[in-house]
C-alpha cells in the first residue's frame, strides 16, 4: 500500500495514530537574526502588510526528518521541527514596531489537531512577538491527513475584519492534501482579491508538492513559492520579510538615507552624510566638508564658500594706515572670537590697491597689518597669535581700474594659521 493510501485510510477511519511526538526537541545551529526594527523607524522601509495568517502543517508527513540541508540541528530535525524554527526566526526578524495582525492556524487530523482536520491556535490579534513564540511552541506533534484545502477554508473566515493587504503563509510539504486546497485557494481569492498574497514554503526536498504549491502562490498572484532551505541563512531570511513585509524606501543619491528623510538630495556619491542624509559639516562653519578647505575652523568666525575664515575685512582710506571707527564693531567680534579659541593663531593680511610704486604699496600693506595687530593686543589678545604680513598690491578682490574696486583692495582680512 502506498503512502499516501495508508495516510486517507488512517485518518479517516482512525486505525492508529501514525505521529510524531518530539521527546527531545532538537537545537538548532545558531545563527545571528538582527531585529529590524531599526530599518523601519529609519525610515529605510516602509509596511505593505498589515496582516499575516500562518497555515502550518502537522499532519503525519511532516514529523518525518528534514532532509534539506540548511537547517542542520542535534538530534535531527522533523519537518515540523522546520517549520517551528522557521517560525521562530522570522519572529525574532520581524520589526516590533510593526502594525501587524498576526495569526496561526494548523492542519492535521487525529490527536495531535485536537481530532480536528484543522485548528485555529493564534485567533488574528494585534502582532505581539511573546504571544506569537507561545503559539509556536505549543504545537508539539504531528499526526493525520492532510487536509489543506480545510485550513484555506477556514482562513477565509479568519481574517474577516482584519487589516489589509493580508499575507497567507502556508508551511507544508505539499504532500497528498486530503481536500481540494486549489478550489479553497480560489475562493479565498475572490473574497478578498488585490488585498491577498499567497506565500508557500516546502519542507520536503522532493517536487511531489512543489505543482500545487506553485499553483496556489499563481492564484494569489502576488506572492511567491518557497523551499525550507530558502530561508536557511540570515540575508535569505530578511529577504524573505522585505518581500513578504516591506518595501524598501528609494534613495536616490545613494547615500544610505531614503528619500523620505533625506533633507540633502542630490548629494554627491562617495560624501558622508549624516542621518537625515545632509553633508557633514564637522567644525560647523555651514560649508560641508566635501567643500572645506579650511576644516577645524573655530566655531563662530565668517568663512567664505570654502570654509575658510576671512573675517570679513578692515577697509582702509586711500594711502591710510588708520583704523576708521566703523570698523571697531567688527575688530571687536574678531578679538571675541579668539579669545573663545585660545588655540589658534591668525595670519593678519594686509593689502592695497595699485596705485602708487609697489614697493611702497608692499610697506603700506604691511603698517596696516601692524595698526590691526595692535588693536587686537590692546584688546587682551596675545601678540604671540597675531602675525601680521604685507601683501601689497598682489591680490586684489577687485578691479583697479574703478574707484570703487580700489576700496575694496585697500583692505586687512584674517586667515587662521594651524
Amino acid at each position: 500500500m502506498s503512502r499516501t493510501n495508508y495516510k486517507i485510510i488512517l485518518g479517516t477511519f482512525g486505525l492508529g495514530l501514525l505521529a510524531g511526538c518530539a521527546s527531545a526537541p532538537p537545537t538548532f545551529q545558531t545563527v545571528s537574526l538582527p531585529d529590524l526594527s531599526d530599518r523601519l523607524q529609519k525610515g529605510s522601509y516602509t509596511q505593505k502588510t498589515r496582516t499575516f495568517h500562518v497555515l502550518m502543517d502537522t499532519s503525519s508527513s511532516v514529523a518525518e526528518r528534514y532532509d534539506g540541508t540548511g537547517f542542520q540541528a542535534t538530534p535531527p530535525a522533523s519537518e515540523l521541527d522546520v517549520e517551528k524554527e522557521i517560525l521562530r526566526r522570522l519572529n525574532r526578524v520581524l520589526p516590533a514596531s510593526m502594525q501587524l495582525t498576526a495569526g496561526l492556524r494548523t492542519f492535521g487530523s487525529l490527536h495531535c489537531n485536537d481530532w480536528q482536520f484543522t485548528r485555529l491556535v493564534l485567533r488574528p490579534a494585534p502582532y505581539d512577538k511573546q504571544r506569537f513564540a507561545q503559539a509556536v511552541d505549543s504545537i508539539t506533534c504531528a499526526s493525520g491527513v492532510t487536509p489543506l484545502g480545510h485550513a484555506i477554508e477556514a482562513a477565509t473566515h479568519d481574517l474577516e475584519g482584519t487589516a489589509k493587504p493580508i499575507a497567507l503563509l502556508i508551511l507544508t510539504d505539499g504532500e497528498a492534501p486530503l481536500d481540494n486546497p486549489v478550489a479553497a485557494a480560489e475562493a479565498l481569492k475572490q473574497k478578498y482579491g488585490d488585498n491577498l498574497c499567497i506565500y508557500t514554503i516546502d519542507t520536503d526536498t522532493s517536487p511531489a508538492g512543489d505543482s500545487l504549491l506553485q499553483q496556489l502562490v499563481e492564484i494569489g498572484r502576488c506572492g511567491k513559492a518557497y523551499h525550507a532551505d530558502d530561508l536557511a541563512s540570515t540575508d535569505d531570511l530578511i529577504h524573505f520579510v522585505e518581500t513578504v513585509f516591506l518595501s524598501q524606501v528609494p534613495d536616490t543619491d545613494g547615500d544610505g538615507v531614503p528619500d523620505t528623510r533625506d533633507r540633502c538630495p542630490g548629494t554627491p556619491a562617495g560624501v558622508e552624510v549624516d542621518e537625515s542624509g545632509c553633508p557633514l559639516d564637522t567644525d560647523g562653519d555651514g560649508v560641508p566638508d566635501y567643500k572645506d578647505k579650511c576644516p577645524q575652523t573655530p566655531k563662530g568666525i565668517r568663512v567664505n564658500e570654502i570654509g575658510c575664515w576671512v573675517g570679513g575685512a578692515v577697509l582702509f582710506d586711500f594711502d591710510k594706515t588708520e583704523i576708521r571707527p566703523e570698523a571697531y564693531p567688527f575688530l571687536d567680534e574678531v578679538a571675541d572670537i579668539l579669545r573663545k579659541n585660545p588655540q589658534i593663531k591668525v595670519e593678519i593680511q594686509g593689502h592695497t590697491d595699485s596705485v602708487g610704486p609697489a614697493e611702497y604699496n608692499l610697506k603700506l600693506s604691511q603698517r596696516r597689518a601692524e595698526a590691526v595687530r595692535r588693536y587686537l593686543i590692546d584688546k587682551g589678545i596675545a601678540p604671540e597669535r597675531l602675525i601680521a604680513k604685507g601683501y601689497g598690491e598682489s591680490h586684489p578682490i577687485a578691479p583697479n581700474d574703478t574707484a570703487a574696486g580700489r576700496a575694496q583692495n585697500r583692505r586687512v582680512i584674517f586667515v587662521p594659521i594651524k
